[in-house]
């Protein structure tokens, strides 16, 4: 029994690794009056090949013959890397949870490995720390990943190619139809956000293409989450957890133009933005303005630190200055000895102040 199991099990991997829809279904068939001798880390192996390869009716014949698996959501998630969206979707309509967990019953948990053999140690729902620490892998991790030629539970390499365009696009065809529950929308942003952020981590090894296209998707991701509330609000500090000391301008640059009040919220209520005028001066180009708050904190920097040209770039936006944030600015732009940047912001104070002239010369404001 147990040789037969074996031989039927390698003629199913064989066909599947031929990419044979036939020969896969035929041979997976054969294996449902076995199920029960068929190990699992096999029966997961084959369902993954076959989302892998982006044959659905040899995943239908799998789940027919095999199910249920102890673990699919990596099986979802190698659909998802290849692009196969009709596996994709036909998964997720069956239920099929891309963070779900090992399941495990009293009665299998003597004889299954160890849980980090199906998970390949990514974190899944049942992780105390998921969405805790963006770095930490999740299953949703692997949709954006290369293949290393090691992700298989048993067999040879999974023989298919990976183009990071083309996973991107399947999911985002997948997410603005509201498909992903909101802790998967919320992975799957923090996911590709850090995969551009290793993209762009190494100075030798920079790729800004694939950085360009992970925060294509994480733009669309983001816009959809502010305009018709996919994903939750954990979404929004996660956007926040991308501003970190050393973090590429790449990054910076990525959360001032899809969520500029998220950057101006970090000069607020963190220390050591405020102590990079630099950086911050180098995000004017692509900020907004945010909250009353978030405003005054950038204009009292760029006056303190007499970034004159930003400063003017910023007096611009709508709402950004009145009499309490400019009296502000004048008090550090003069502290600091910037005599042009008191000049205009003197001459901001009189229109904002009806027009009057100012009763302080700019050479008092600088004694």
């Amino acid at each position: 029994m147990e040789e037969q199991v074996e031989a039927l099990v390698t003629a199913a991997r064989d066909a599947l690794d031929a990419h044979d829809a036939a020969a896969s279904v035929d041979a997976l068939q054969a294996l449902a009056p076995l199920a029960a001798e068929v190990d699992p880390v096999d029966s997961v192996d084959l369902v993954e090949r076959a989302c892998c390869y982006g044959m659905l009716p040899a995943v239908e014949a799998a789940y027919e013959a095999l199910g249920p698996f102890v673990f699919d959501a990596w099986a979802l998630a190698l659909s998802l890397r290849c692009a196969h969206e009709d596996v994709a979707r036909w998964m997720l309509a069956r239920g099929v949870d891309l963070l779900g967990n090992v399941r495990t019953t009293l009665a299998t948990r003597r004889w299954l490995p160890h849980e980090g053999r199906f998970t390949r140690f990514d974190f899944t729902r049942s992780a105390p720390t998921l969405l805790k620490n963006p770095m930490d892998p999740t299953v949703a991790s692997e949709v954006f990943n290369d293949f290393k030629g090691t992700e298989q539970l048993t067999g040879g390499p999974f023989l298919a190619e990976f183009d990071l365009e083309a996973a991107c696009a399947c999911v985002a065809r997948i997410a603005c139809e509201g498909v992903f529950e909101d802790t998967v929308y919320d992975d799957l942003f923090r996911a590709v956000t850090i995969r551009a952020w290793h993209a762009l981590r190494h100075a030798g090894s920079r790729d800004e293409d694939v950085a360009a296209t992970c925060f294509d998707l994480g733009s669309q991701l983001w816009a959809w989450h502010r305009d018709r509330g996919l994903g939750d609000e954990r979404l929004d500090r996660i956007m926040g957890d991308l501003v970190v000391p050393r973090a590429d301008e790449g990054v910076f640059a990525f959360v001032c133009e899809n969520a500029p009040e998220v950057f101006l919220d970090r000069l607020v209520t963190t220390t050591w933005l405020a102590e990079e005028p630099e950086l911050v001066r180098s995000m004017v180009a692509h900020l907004a303005p945010g909250d009353a708050e978030g405003n005054g904190a950038l204009v009292l920097l760029l006056a303190k630190n007499g970034y004159m040209a930003e400063l003017r770039q910023v007096g611009r936006w709508p709402g950004m200055l009145d009499l309490a944030t400019v009296d502000r600015a004048m008090g550090a732009a003069s502290a600091a000895g910037h005599a042009e940047v008191v000049a205009w912001l003197l001459s901001r104070r009189a229109e904002l102040a009806g027009g009057s002239a100012p009763q302080t010369s700019t050479l008092d404001l600088l004694l």
